[in-house]
């Protein structure tokens, strides 16, 4: 029984050693943090260029539903 407690406590002081020496985990912890900010970048962004984008269409809404021949037609701005 001594023997395979001394085994067991051999082997997790060994595996603790390894574990702290491996940093392949904390390079994956980076690389998702970065990945992380990127998504959050792209998100703003593109919510930004949607922004836009819908402006631009709703002034040239305006400009077409401001067109004489239209407007006798029924055109309406919609913005």
């Amino acid at each position: 029984m001594r023997k395979q407690l001394t085994r067991m406590k051999y082997f997790v002081t060994r595996f603790g050693v390894r574990l702290s020496k491996d940093e392949s985990g904390a390079a994956m912890v980076e690389y998702g943090l970065l990945v992380g900010l990127i998504a959050v970048v792209c998100i703003v962004g593109i919510q930004q260029l949607g922004t836009n984008i819908n402006d631009v269409f709703c002034a040239i809404n305006t400009a077409i539903a401001n067109v004489p021949a239209l407007v006798a037609v029924g055109a309406a701005a919609g913005c």
